[in-house]
């Protein structure tokens, strides 16, 4: 016998046998594991089946439904509405509900949604109902840009239908501009803005005057003209007017509480104002204000004083340094004015243009000056009762105006 090959056999075969136990046991771990692949994918895939199955299920059995016998409901949220201030961020929602003659709520009903007649659009032109078979969508009015539009433009009768059927729904509502508000100066109250307001009425805006305790100062004036805001709309509302923002337009101090009432860190709370349009604003303080506090001893003449903090500190902390960014600005004064300067009342450095116009010659007096009636001045207030300074405001409400430059 060969010694060599035993001894070659004995020292090798162990280990040979033991490769193939490993061999083995290795490829029972691949099968177990392969196995187990298998069960976690049958798993994977049985969750997913009923997972889709549970989503695209309604849908199925909303196909089977016959349409024809279906009930749509579609109606405004708040049913007291039938008024619109024409300007996209006043959405007006609507409701949907589709049930079966049963009374059962359809899910997954899919409607259509339409503009019939009339001016806007849906933010989705179609919805599709929830288990309860309810859905909610919003129309968006359009800005009004044109003071001549149709009347028939702006009657608009929002419409539904459930998809593939003759099945339909609809109601109108009515469009307007949006109202303004009008904001006096120092010492006077709201019937300053009589001639104004009969203007615009006759061109279908609706106006409303705030009348504030102007000697309380800008900051008391407005925190006054926010609650008339706030009154304003829960009144509009209880006579089925929505409103979501006012076009504001201010003449003197007027201008510097509505400034102050819309950069104010409240103010983005309630984000109500579209417009913004001043009429003889003294932007940087009158530098009459002096001689007005010998004769009147209150806030308001303080807040006037060029070098009071409200110029200096108060409305460069506020948003935008003292102009609102977001707001359509307008700005106008006389050539004449006797209270309010160019200098002060310019808005350049937010790059607002101001309009200028002639609305007579100066009427300032020494009698106006000694008696501290200098706020009374004629053509101070002459920008009120200007023919040529409503066509201009009323093209400045129906028009797109500039946003203040950032700063």
């Amino acid at each position: 016998m060969n010694i060599k090959y035993l001894q070659q056999t004995n020292t090798y075969y162990p280990v040979i046998n033991e490769f193939r136990g490993l061999t083995n046991m290795d490829t029972k771990i691949k099968r177990r594991k392969s196995k187990n692949k298998l069960i976690l994918f049958i798993i994977l895939l049985t969750g997913a089946l009923i997972v889709l199955s549970y989503i695209f299920f309604p849908y199925l059995k909303y196909t089977f439904y016959d349409k024809s016998s279906l009930i749509l409901v579609f109606k405004p949220i708040n049913q007291n509405i039938s008024v619109l201030c024409a300007e996209p961020s006043n959405k007006f929602y609507v409701k949907i509900e589709v049930r079966t003659k049963t009374g059962k709520p359809v899910n997954k009903a899919n409607i259509k949604l339409n503009v019939k007649s009339g001016l806007g659009y849906f933010y989705k032109s179609s919805v599709r109902t929830d288990k309860n078979g309810e859905a909610i969508a919003a129309y968006i009015p359009p800005s009004l840009t044109n003071e001549n539009i149709q009347k028939s433009d702006l009657n608009v009768t929002l419409s539904s239908a459930i998809d593939n059927s003759n099945i339909s729904s609809s109601f109108s509502i009515t469009l307007e501009p949006p109202p303004v508000i009008l904001v006096h100066g120092y010492q006077a109250d709201g019937t300053v803005f009589n001639n104004i307001s009969s203007y615009l009425a006759s061109k279908g805006i609706r106006t409303a005057a705030i009348t504030y305790k102007s000697q309380e100062g800008v900051v008391a004036s407005a925190a006054a003209l926010e609650n008339f805001l706030n009154e304003q709309t829960s009144q509009l509302s209880l006579q089925g007017i929505q409103v979501k923002k006012y076009d504001l337009i201010t003449h003197s101090m007027g201008g510097l509480v509505a400034r102050y009432y819309t950069c104010s860190p409240k103010y983005p709370y309630y984000e109500n104002v579209r417009k913004l349009i001043f009429l003889a604003v003294p932007h940087k303080g009158s530098v009459w204000a002096p001689i007005g506090r010998k004769y009147y001893d209150n806030q308001a003449i303080e807040d006037l004083m060029p070098e009071n903090e409200l110029f200096t500190v108060v409305f460069p902390s506020l948003i935008n340094k003292g102009l609102n960014n977001t707001i359509q600005t307008g700005n106008i004064r006389s050539e004449y004015d006797e209270v309010v300067s160019p200098e002060s009342s310019s808005l350049e450095e937010w790059n607002i243009k101001t309009e200028v116009f002639n609305v007579g010659d100066s009427s300032f007096t020494m009698n106006n000056l000694l008696t501290g009636n200098i706020m009374e001045s004629p053509n101070h207030k002459s920008v009120l009762n200007n023919k040529k300074i409503f066509e201009k405001l009323t093209e400045m409400l129906f028009n797109n105006l500039p946003y203040p430059s950032k700063r």
